[in-house]
């Protein structure tokens, strides 16, 4: 690993702004790093932009806060891993010091290209990725898997352990992978299922916009429809919880529903056009992200907008949260964000 360089220059300036191979010192001056070494400083309160190597990331995804993939839409898939950062209090408040290293994590095979990847996973070794085909990536290196009978595009993927990880996609195919097998479950629509949710075998949640933009909630044995937006130009988004008894579904105009198991418990909207992503470490750490540079934060009480250098411009697709001070976040077209508390 190449160590962070020092900068030549350890001005009071009020930020240190790197990007993979060049830093600015308040937009005067710039110094070289070594390719892959960003060390950044930043408000502990601001998402700021830190790399990796190339301007289109689709997603973000880690196992662990040490260990975060950036997908980009060329195929490659970039590795962070952090360095030992500090902190010091200036005038205008704490501004975070941290630095680490990008490294190509896996080559782009000539096939494949990433749209809108969905990522779950358990560790660094053995994570699974969804963007119409499914693919299995095992240290490292990607394979491309048989799909389960029936099902000839898949579009979203969650599980809850290594033997048990679920897929759907099109004509209401719903299937769980048991670690050497394929096991379907009933279709809850004969519609193309666009997003999945799993807290544990019997309480599972997906969505279909060709429904009528309809939620399903499988309780174990039978399907139930817990939330309806109807055939209107809206569309549901994506899906996620912290536990069955807190379950968010996104979309379009700002929306945000949530539902407790099959009981929808409250809907609500933000000023934002699209919803694009969510996800959170627990009921009351949840960020939401959406066009027009849109971020926004549960605490278990209220959404509140966050502070950023993310565009109006920027539509943002994917975020992560690695625990309750480290989020990520990544841009259609654009970089990635970190907040570090």
């Amino acid at each position: 690993t190449t160590p962070a360089q020092t900068p030549s220059e350890q001005a009071d300036a009020p930020l240190v702004s790197c990007f993979v191979t060049r830093c600015s010192l308040s937009g005067r001056r710039s110094f070289t790093v070594s390719l892959g070494v960003v060390t950044r400083a930043c408000r502990s309160d601001t998402f700021c932009e830190y790399g990796p190597p190339t301007s289109s990331i689709a997603a973000v995804w880690g196992p662990d806060p040490d260990n975060v993939l950036a997908f980009a839409s060329n195929g490659q898939i970039y590795r962070w891993q952090e360095q030992a950062g500090d902190h010091h209090v200036r005038g205008d408040g704490i501004i975070t010091h941290w630095s680490g290293q990008w490294s190509l994590f896996s080559p782009a095979p000539s096939y494949r290209q990433f749209v809108t990847p969905k990522i779950w996973g358990t560790d660094i070794s053995d994570f699974w990725l969804v963007d119409n085909q499914l693919y299995h990536y095992r240290d490292g290196l990607p394979r491309l898997l048989v799909l389960p009978a029936g099902i000839e595009n898949v579009y979203g993927v969650w599980g809850t352990a290594r033997d048990s990880v679920y897929v759907v996609g099109n004509q209401g195919n719903v299937a769980r992978w048991n670690g050497s097998a394929w096991l379907p479950l009933p279709p809850p629509t004969p519609y193309r299922v666009d997003g999945i949710w799993a807290s544990d075998e019997n309480n599972i949640w997906v969505y279909s916009i060709s429904s009528g933009n309809r939620v399903y909630y499988w309780n174990g044995s039978t399907w139930s429809v817990a939330f309806e937006l109807g055939y209107t130009v809206a569309t549901l988004r994506a899906i996620w919880g912290s536990d069955p008894h807190h379950v968010w579904v996104i979309g379009d105009e700002g929306l945000m529903v949530r539902l407790d198991g099959g009981r929808l418990m409250e809907r609500r909207q933000i000023q934002s056009p699209t919803l694009f992503a969510i996800h959170g470490t627990a009921h009351d750490d949840v960020w939401v992200v959406g066009a027009m540079g849109t971020i926004q934060h549960f605490n278990g009480t209220e959404w509140l907008p966050q502070r950023s250098e993310v565009r109006a411009t920027y539509e943002l697709r994917s975020v992560w949260s690695a625990d309750r001070t480290r989020t990520w976040l990544s841009a259609r077209e654009g970089p990635i964000w970190y907040l570090q508390k």
